[in-house]
């Protein structure tokens, strides 16, 4: 016959569950704050931006049927004027973001 678990040692498992808590939140703070730290550099905006032109320019080619050659579609300079002002905004929206971060993060030092 199994015997209920003592008050103590109820205690002691809820002790070890609260700084387990504890330990995960710290954890999932500090990597937080890494990855808001890494991707305020502009080495990392400079490959988001390369990544997210290039997406732009893989999906606007997608999906697209074959023409000939001496034919010129209508949508491909809407296409690339759309993909242009995407990353544009994407660039524009990455630069302010990166001056906000840089400037929050020496007002607090």
């Amino acid at each position: 016959m199994k015997r209920p678990p003592t008050r103590s040692a109820i205690f002691s498992a809820e002790c070890r569950l609260a700084q387990s808590r504890r330990a995960s939140h710290e954890s999932f703070a500090q990597v937080r704050s890494a990855i808001r730290s890494r991707l305020a550099q502009p080495s990392s905006l400079l490959v988001a931006t390369g990544l997210g032109a290039l997406f732009g320019v893989w999906f606007a080619r997608r999906n697209k049927p074959r023409v000939k050659q001496g034919a010129v579609s209508v949508r491909a300079p809407i296409v690339g004027l759309v993909s242009t002002l995407l990353v544009r905004f994407g660039l524009q929206r990455l630069a302010d973001t990166w001056t906000r971060l840089r400037d929050s993060g020496s007002a607090a030092s």
